[in-house]
């Protein structure tokens, strides 16, 4: 199973959503901190999905899930 984080701009700052899947795991988690505390910074957030996703997810299924929360990321 793969977790996935991203990094959203405030509203009315501009930007382009940024995100990466991770394994469920300690050295996944580990690669999820470190992509966490390069993306804090102001002006944006940092958020980490409840849900957990197939090992096939890719960056389309992060543009879904993305847009199903009514964030466009185009």
């Amino acid at each position: 199973m793969k977790r996935l984080i991203c990094s959203l701009p405030n509203p009315g700052e501009w930007g382009i959503p940024r995100g990466m899947f991770y394994p469920d795991t300690p050295d996944g988690h580990r690669l999820a901190e470190d992509f966490a505390r390069l993306e804090d910074r102001p002006g944006w957030g940092v958020f980490d999905c409840v849900s957990t996703f197939h090992d096939d997810a890719d960056l389309d299924t992060m543009e879904w899930v993305l847009n199903q929360n009514g964030i466009s990321v185009r």
